[in-house]
């Protein structure tokens, strides 16, 4: 017996050693210490073997990137969702640590290019491209229920929903408008780490440059209204005015301060009197792109960065596009698989990047005039042509979906009441484009008069907080494929309940 037990028991040392082997051998094939990381991305199974060829193929024959160029994703299945073991995912959700307390918010507060076009590089399904939620804890895609409360009557597909990422058994992904911006003052690790904790799956930063060329969050590139500058009488002189983007602005800009400068600067709260982060001032510095990175990946959440002024920075030499995927690139983020969006008002700047990077570009509408590009380029286009069949379709052949202001998927009536939805959902899903809708905030002031609390007479009532659940549930039934919300706990509870896990 005793024979039978060493035996047994060097047998599975030598199966030990060989995984282990083919583990290291796959891992310098596939991207892991001592490979081509751009050949193809790879997954081992459990046993260390890898679970793609050398040439990008799976044992289920759909295909990556390799080095030769984009293949297309066939079927529902797509390496995002299985390559947990390379980067930590969306979806949240996970409970918290001590990493999570405000003691700790405050430590981390301190303070290859293509010439192809790129529909080629979109699978034919926007729903099949998209990164949906995944677990926080088994970073694997969060399965949901085949039907859910408030789907709309008379639903059809895989899921009992009809349209959009439903379809697909995929829920509308969360993302943190500005971190939690209604609770942290905007755009510092403070608000993205709530964002985090609150169920975020996708924290936003709004991007601008310093002197020194590199991308902090900001809302603008003016630092009074979101920082102390005012109270640095080192600072000034520095105080100047400026056009940007046709708007005349006077104040402090961060491109005439380098990195270390702006570093002496801590955040306020924009909204004292409308929002609770004022007593968080002073205590948050600003944050640069490869931190907000660094916080994600250590988080197991998506980035969704804006660029904000692109033409304005390209023309004073500050251009934003290179540092942005230069960052992305530092951490392992340069595919569609990857948990990035990347949003401009603009439409130069996608058209560029489109060319320079496979990670996934929003167009973002505005509500009202046009892109600025296309203005100073006296091209008449406004935003309303841009979400006409034909604009969404141009749209989509340099980017992967649009953002929207909730009005023109769900028009309101001269009394603030909801009218009915507009085709827009429809038409961009038609055309191979995810819809995202912006921003979902709990005052009554900026709520639909549908879902507003309270007497309108008693003083404080716009302020007052009204039915914010019942506005996500409705824009959650109008099949948009995310949301931005200023509290993504109270977006996620809704996505939750509306989606539930199986």
């Amino acid at each position: 017996m005793s024979t039978v037990r060493a035996g047994a028991a060097a047998l599975l040392i030598a199966m030990a050693a060989v995984g282990a082997l083919n583990h290291q051998n796959a891992g310098g094939r596939h991207g892991r210490p001592g490979g081509d990381r751009h050949h193809v991305k790879s997954l081992f199974d459990r046993h260390g073997k890898s679970l793609f060829d050398r040439h990008g193929k799976s044992p289920g024959g759909w295909r990556t990137r390799s080095r030769t160029g984009w293949h297309p994703r066939q079927g529902a299945v797509r390496r995002a969702q299985t390559e947990a073991g390379r980067h930590a995912r969306p979806g949240g959700g996970r409970p918290a640590t001590r990493r999570d307390s405000d003691a700790d918010e405050y430590r981390d507060s301190g303070g290859e290019s293509s010439t192809r076009s790129r529909s080629e590089h979109r699978v034919s399904s926007a729903a099949d491209w998209r990164l949906g939620p995944l677990d926080g804890r088994t970073m694997r895609p969060v399965a949901y229920r085949a039907e859910y409360p408030g789907g709309p009557a008379g639903a059809t597909g895989a899921t009992g929903v009809a349209g959009g990422a439903e379809r697909h058994g995929r829920a509308p992904i969360v993302i943190a408008h500005r971190g939690a911006s209604a609770l942290r003052p905007e755009h510092t690790l403070l608000a993205y780490n709530l964002a985090v904790r609150s169920g975020a799956d996708y924290i936003e930063p709004d991007l601008v440059s310093t002197k020194d060329h590199v991308l902090v969050a900001r809302h603008e590139n003016e630092l009074s209204q979101t920082t102390d500058v005012a109270f640095h009488p080192e600072f000034a002189a520095r105080r100047t005015t400026k056009v940007i983007n046709g708007v005349r602005r006077t104040g402090w800009f961060t491109e005439d301060f380098t990195l270390a400068e702006l570093r002496t600067l801590r955040a306020r709260e924009r909204h004292p009197g409308r929002r609770g982060g004022s007593v968080y001032d002073g205590r948050a510095a600003i944050p640069t792109l490869d931190e907000i990175v660094r916080l994600a990946q250590r988080r197991g959440v998506g980035v969704y960065a804006e660029t904000k002024f692109p033409s304005y920075f390209a023309s004073i030499g500050l251009p934003l596009e290179e540092p942005l995927l230069a960052a992305f690139s530092r951490y392992g983020w340069d595919d569609a698989a990857d948990p990035v969006f990347i949003e401009s008002f603009e439409t130069g700047n996608l058209r560029k990047l489109s060319a320079m990077t496979h990670l996934r570009l929003i167009q973002f509408i505005g509500g009202r005039r046009a892109p600025f590009d296309l203005v100073a380029a006296g091209d008449t286009r406004t935003y309303d042509d841009m979400v006409t069949p034909e604009g969404l379709r141009e749209i989509a052949g340099y980017a992967d979906g649009i953002g929207v202001n909730t009005r023109r998927v769900v028009p309101r009536t001269p009394d603030g009441r909801l009218g009915p939805p507009t085709s827009l959902v429809d038409d961009a899903h038609a055309a191979g484009l995810l819809v995202h809708v912006s921003t979902v905030r709990a005052q009554n002031g900026r709520l639909p008069a549908d879902y507003r609390l309270g007497d309108p007479a008693v003083r404080g009532y716009r302020g007052a907080a009204g039915d914010v659940a019942g506005w996500l549930d409705r824009l959650y039934g109008l099949k948009v494929d995310g949301v931005f919300a200023d509290d993504p706990g109270v977006a996620r509870a809704a996505r939750d309940r509306l989606f539930p896990r199986v």
